[in-house]
Protein backbone atom coordinates (compact mmCIF):
# COMPACT_ATOMS: atom_id res chain seq x y z
CA UNK A 1 0.00 0.00 0.00
CA UNK A 2 2.70 2.51 0.98
CA UNK A 3 4.01 1.98 -2.52
CA UNK A 4 1.45 3.28 -4.01
CA UNK A 5 1.31 6.13 -2.35
CA UNK A 6 4.93 7.31 -2.85
CA UNK A 7 4.13 6.75 -6.79
CA UNK A 8 1.43 9.17 -6.98
CA UNK A 9 3.47 11.27 -4.92
CA UNK A 10 6.57 11.98 -7.02
CA UNK A 11 5.46 10.96 -10.65
CA UNK A 12 8.78 12.15 -12.24
CA UNK A 13 11.24 10.12 -9.90
CA UNK A 14 12.65 8.34 -12.90
CA UNK A 15 13.27 11.30 -15.30
CA UNK A 16 16.02 12.58 -15.72
CA UNK A 17 16.63 16.97 -14.91
CA UNK A 18 16.14 18.72 -17.99
CA UNK A 19 18.79 21.25 -17.85
CA UNK A 20 21.89 19.44 -16.62
CA UNK A 21 20.24 15.49 -17.38
CA UNK A 22 22.31 13.92 -14.58
CA UNK A 23 20.38 13.82 -11.50
CA UNK A 24 16.53 12.55 -11.23
CA UNK A 25 13.89 15.05 -11.32
CA UNK A 26 12.51 16.42 -8.30
CA UNK A 27 9.13 18.41 -9.34
CA UNK A 28 7.00 19.17 -11.64
CA UNK A 29 9.44 21.37 -13.75
CA UNK A 30 11.50 18.08 -14.47
CA UNK A 31 14.60 19.70 -12.34
CA UNK A 32 16.64 18.23 -9.79
CA UNK A 33 17.08 20.42 -6.83
CA UNK A 34 20.64 21.79 -7.93
CA UNK A 35 19.85 23.47 -10.99
CA UNK A 36 16.55 24.67 -9.68
CA UNK A 37 18.34 26.17 -6.68
CA UNK A 38 20.99 27.58 -9.16
CA UNK A 39 18.22 28.92 -11.59
CA UNK A 40 16.58 31.21 -8.31
CA UNK A 41 19.35 31.90 -7.51
CA UNK A 42 20.28 33.94 -10.98
CA UNK A 43 16.62 35.18 -10.36
CA UNK A 44 17.55 37.10 -7.52
CA UNK A 45 20.55 38.56 -9.10
CA UNK A 46 19.20 39.36 -12.08
CA UNK A 47 15.96 40.83 -10.47
CA UNK A 48 18.64 43.16 -8.40
CA UNK A 49 20.21 44.51 -10.98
Amino acid sequence: MLKNVFKRQNPVASVKCVKCGKKNATGEDKMCDSCRYMLAIGNIIESRK
